[in-house]
C-alpha cells in the first residue's frame, strides 16, 4: 500500500496489557517504525524493571527512545515532546508509519495533543523539587487549581503548579490514529504477577542493587514500581514473598491510575486483540492510500 499521507499511530494501554507484543506485529504488518512512550524506559540501566523489550523481542523492528538518558538526569513530557517529534519527522521521512507506544499518559497526550509548554522558572522550579507530595497538593489547593488525575504523583503535581493548571488543547493532532488495549481486571493481575515473576528471574534484583550503588534512592527513577518496593527487603524488613506482593499491587494500582487517564480520551479506539486491531488499522489506512 502507498500512502499519500504518512499517519501517526498510537498504542496505549495499561502496564502487563501486552502493548509491546501488540505494536511489533502492527510494525510488520504496516512496515512501521517504534516509538517507545514512557517515563521509565528511556533511562539507562533499567531494562528489566521497565520490561523494555530486549533486541531478540525487537524482531528486527527499529525501536526509538530507549535507553537514552542517564537516571539521575529527569526527562520531563516538554523535553520528550520535543525529541518524539524529531523522531517522528524522521521516520516518515524514511516512508515509514511512526508507532508511539507506552502507557505513561502525559508523555503521549504531549505530542497527540500538541501541548504548549511555558518556559520552565528554574527558581520555581527548584523550589517545588524535593517536596512532598503531600505539600505539592497543599500548593495546589492554595492556588485553587485542580489535582491532575495522579495526585500521588510528584512530578505530575508539579506540573500543574508550574503550567498554573491551565487547560490543555483537546484537539487531536491530524492524521493520527489512536488504538487503546484493554484487558479485564482479572487478566490483568494474571499478567501483572507473571511479569513480575519473570522479572525477577531475568535478574531484577541485581539491576536494582547496581542503580541502588550508582544512584541510591533518592532520585525519581528509582521511585518507580519494581524498584522502590526493594529499598525494605534490602534492609530486610520484608521477605521475597512480600515483595512480589507489593510490586504486584503496587503495579495494578497504576495500571488502574493509567486506565483512568485513558478513559478521559474519546479518541482512544479500544481493542481487545489484534483481528480488531488489524480491521481498524486496514479500513484507517485505506483513506491515505493512493
Amino acid at each position: 500500500m502507498k500512502l499519500a499521507r504518512i499517519p501517526t499511530i498510537v498504542v496505549v494501554g495499561p502496564t502487563a496489557s501486552g502493548k509491546t507484543l501488540l505494536s511489533i506485529e502492527l510494525a510488520k504488518i504496516i512496515g512501521g517504525e517504534i516509538i517507545c512512550c514512557d517515563s521509565r524506559t528511556v533511562y539507562k540501566g533499567m531494562k528489566i524493571g521497565t520490561s523494555a523489550p530486549s533486541k531478540e523481542e525487537q524482531s528486527g523492528i527499529a525501536h526509538h527512545l530507549l535507553e537514552i538518558r542517564d537516571p539521575k538526569h529527569p526527562l520531563s513530557a516538554s523535553q520528550f515532546k520535543e525529541l518524539c517529534l524529531v523522531e517522528i519527522g524522521k521516520i516518515k521521512s524514511r516512508g515509514k508509519i511512526p508507532i508511539l507506544v507506552g502507557g505513561s499518559g502525559l508523555y503521549i497526550d504531549s505530542v497527540i495533543f500538541d501541548y504548549s509548554y511555558a518556559p520552565i522558572d528554574k527558581k520555581l522550579r527548584d523550589s517545588l523539587d524535593g517536596k512532598s507530595v503531600s505539600e505539592l497538593q497543599e500548593i495546589i489547593k492554595i492556588k485553587n487549581l485542580s489535582m491532575p488525575i495522579n495526585e500521588k504523583n510528584s512530578r505530575h503535581l508539579i506540573s500543574t503548579i508550574m503550567n498554573n493548571g491551565r487547560e490543555k488543547d483537546k484537539d487531536l493532532i491530524d492524521d493520527c490514529l489512536v488504538l487503546g488495549l484493554k484487558k479485564d481486571k482479572e487478566s490483568l493481575y494474571a499478567s501483572i504477577k507473571s511479569r513480575t515473576d519473570r522479572m525477577l528471574e531475568q535478574g531484577l534484583e541485581d539491576e536494582v542493587r547496581q542503580l541502588e550503588k550508582l544512584y541510591g534512592w533518592n532520585i525519581e527513577p528509582m521511585r518507580t514500581i519494581g524498584y522502590v518496593e526493594f529499598r525494605e527487603y534490602f534492609a530486610k524488613k520484608i521477605n521475597i514473598s512480600e515483595l512480589k506482593d507489593r510490586i504486584n499491587k503496587d503495579t495494578l494500582s497504576y495500571a488502574k491510575r493509567q486506565n483512568t487517564w485513558f478513559k478521559r480520551n474519546k479518541n482512544i479506539h479500544w481493542i481487545d486483540k489484534q483481528s480488531e486491531m488489524v480491521a481498524i488499522i486496514t479500513t484507517y489506512l485505506n483513506k491515505y492510500s493512493i
